[in-house]
């Protein structure tokens, strides 16, 4: 009989990533799955990041997730970008 761990790829990804640990660095974002939390909308994106590696990074910040709406809205993904903060705004480059 197989186990349910074997089909957890969530699970075995780990915890996402926050805008912080990628902020600077160019990613290409691959899909967003949108969610209701504690604290508001937020988004997981899956990414592929410079070094070919498949992660995801978390954020409800409201000019990325009106910038991913919009994105699936005109199916444009795969899309790049690069995060960055200034002041206490997230902004896309």
């Amino acid at each position: 009989m197989s186990k349910l761990v074997t089909y957890a790829e969530k699970q075995k990804a780990g915890r996402p990533l926050r805008l912080e640990e990628v902020s600077g660095e160019e990613v290409t974002i691959q899909g967003v799955m949108f969610t209701e939390g504690r604290l508001g909308r937020y988004a997981v994106m899956d990414i592929v990041n410079n070094s070919g590696e498949k992660l995801q990074i978390m954020t409800g910040a409201s000019l990325v997730l009106d910038a991913l709406d919009n994105c699936v809205k005109a199916k444009a993904f795969p899309a790049t970008a690069t995060f960055r903060r200034r002041g206490r705004v997230w902004v896309i480059e």
